[in-house]
């Protein structure tokens, strides 16, 4: 799944946030940026061996 089919799944859903974590060959920031711009989801794209803990 591309960037642009991953905004699309995450608009369906419409989560509070998403993670992305697939992100091998594509660029999380962009996703972010994105997904940002055209809806009300928070993107958290966490770098490798972080941890986001939900409160």
């Amino acid at each position: 799944m591309g960037i642009d089919e991953a905004i699309e799944a995450a608009k369906v859903i419409n989560p509070k946030i998403v993670i992305p974590m697939h992100v091998h060959e594509t660029n999380p920031k962009e996703f972010k940026r994105k997904l940002e711009a055209c809806s009300d989801i928070n993107v958290i794209a966490l770098n490798g061996g972080e941890i986001y803990q939900v409160a």
